[in-house]
């Protein structure tokens, strides 16, 4: 028992150091996702000592979480063992982070197996990849009734929910009207995790079925449910425009303009813009609409007075996180939000980087504001860009210096939008965070959008870049293969990705809820 218990406090307390006598830095590291992973694989062995806490004992590549829910791709393809990329001499922990100590630079870790034996970790360096958990924005029946698509084990309850239901439509006893409510997938959210789950089952049912359960597929029925006015927002109008077609054609039924008021187990309450209730039978809800900070993130935040957002933890451009002094507190991934100095209250500083008071002076030299104020990157999107150009018209007309510099700043200020919580960005995230703590970083983060993509099942494909937006089947899926191929992180599981789409072309799809 003593050594057990001489083990557990040299795990939790270890101290390390290299072979030049440099002492190295205990770095704890909260949750094992894209920035975990990206930032875990990137930092110096020579200067941190790595220990990583996570309730989840491997990385998800969560793009593909779609393709396991209709059993397109094996749940093994989408998993990376957190051992697999954990550098010599550091450690892992199975286990939730229940409450960090700022003051002490304490973490409270209870194990996943053995609640009762939670113990701490002392850190010289703390990052939270704490992730985000669903937002529910306070509809009843949400958590209860409905399915989510995060982890591995929703996407394969997912397909397991609808192969039961549709295992359970072929019983002859069944009903006309029971057999179209088994057989009716609903999807809460329009955006690209919505999209790509309705068509991913959309084509399990047109495709795959036919071998299964033929007599099943006119009842077989997706809706997608969405508050807006298009499907995927966050992508361009053609790509929006052409997935509406494309589901549209292959029977979808989409709902925009409405909301769901509450969830029952046998389906939704709906009221749309102008108002009107309605209900929807199902028996399969999917919640993909909304994210919130975790209750480790919370109460963290209780014990910081700069941090007042319920979105998530307030940190500056180089990650860290604000109010914690001097104390080495990063957050990033989807449970950070970034802050950037403001133009405006930096006027004077602006000023004499750009040499000049005025807005003609500020446009010409912008390009000096890049590694400090972020929100002047906006220009290089369209959208922005646009946006800025109406607004000088607005105010100035032909003559740009008409309008202050001050209400200039103040539009970049207002006009500023973080990086949205996505998979390349909390990847860009860990890789910057490596490359500072490495002490070979030292400007804030600047995300480096490279587009988006998503599948609308079948062989259709949409993609949102830089340079401009693609739609269709052969160029669009080619490229689809190769980003997220690229994007996996070993040759592992490139080779399932790989084997699991050759196999689904050749034989028929595992209609199994096992």
């Amino acid at each position: 028992m003593k050594s057990l218990d001489k083990a557990r406090i040299y795990h939790a307390y270890p101290r390390y150091f290299t072979s030049t006598g440099v002492t190295r830095k205990k770095i704890v590291i909260l949750g094992s996702g894209w920035s975990s992973l990206y930032l875990t694989k990137n930092l110096s062995p020579k200067l941190y000592d790595v220990h990583i806490v996570s309730p989840r004992d491997h990385f998800v590549f969560t793009p593909l979480l779609p393709k396991v829910s209709s059993g397109m791709i094996h749940s093994s393809t989408c998993a990376e063992p957190v051992v697999n990329f954990l550098p010599s001499q550091s450690n892992f922990y199975h286990g939730r982070c229940d409450h960090v100590d700022v003051n002490n630079k304490l973490v409270k870790v209870v194990p996943v197996d053995s609640p009762r034996a939670h113990f701490t970790l002392s850190y010289d360096v703390l990052v939270m990849a704490l992730g985000a958990r669903t937002n529910s924005f306070g509809i009843p029946g949400v958590y209860e009734n409905a399915l989510f698509l995060k982890e591995i084990e929703h996407a394969r309850a997912i397909f397991k929910q609808v192969i039961n239901c549709a295992l359970a439509a072929n019983l002859p006893n069944i009903s006309k009207q029971d057999r179209q409510r088994l057989l009716h997938v609903i999807i809460v959210g329009g955006g690209p995790t919505g999209v790509e789950v309705a068509g991913e089952i959309n084509w399990l049912f047109k495709s795959h079925f036919k071998y299964s359960f033929p007599h099943l597929i006119k009842d077989a029925k997706v809706t997608i449910i969405e508050g807006g006015q298009k499907l995927l927002p966050s992508f361009g109008s053609r790509n929006s425009s052409y997935a509406l077609k494309k589901f549209t054609s292959s029977g979808i039924n989409i709902m925009l303009q409405n909301s769901v008021t509450e969830i029952h187990s046998d389906g939704v309450t709906l009221k749309d813009f102008q108002g009107n209730i309605s209900r929807l039978h199902a028996n399969t809800v999917v919640w993909a609409s909304g994210l919130q900070g975790t209750e480790l993130a919370m109460d963290f935040c209780k014990q910081l007075e700069a941090q007042n957002s319920p979105r998530g933890i307030l940190v500056d451009g180089n990650l860290k996180v604000l109010g914690v002094g001097n104390s080495d507190i990063y957050a990033l991934g989807d449970c950070a939000k970034i802050v950037p100095p403001s133009l405006e209250e930096n006027r004077d500083a602006v000023s004499r980087l750009v040499g000049g008071d005025t807005v003609d002076a500020f446009l010409k030299n912008i390009k000096a504001l890049y590694p400090i104020y972020p929100q002047v990157h906006c220009l290089k999107h369209k959208a922005h860009a646009v946006a800025f150009r109406q607004f000088l018209k607005d105010h100035a007309g032909s003559d740009k210096n008409a309008i202050s510099l001050q209400e200039t700043l103040r539009w970049f200020d207002r006009n500023y939008t973080p990086p949205f919580p996505t998979a390349q960005v909390a990847k860009q995230q860990g890789l910057y965070l490596a490359r500072l703590l490495n002490s070979k970083e030292s400007g804030p983060f600047l995300e480096d959008w490279r587009g988006s993509m998503a599948s609308l099942g079948g062989r259709n494909v949409v993609g949102n870049f830089p340079w401009g937006q693609l739609n269709g089947t052969t160029l669009a899926r080619a490229l689809w293969y190769f980003v997220y191929l690229t994007m996996l992180s070993n040759w592992r599981m490139r080779l399932y990705f790989f084997l699991d789409v050759i196999f689904q072309a050749i034989f028929k799809r595992c209609i199994s809820s096992n």
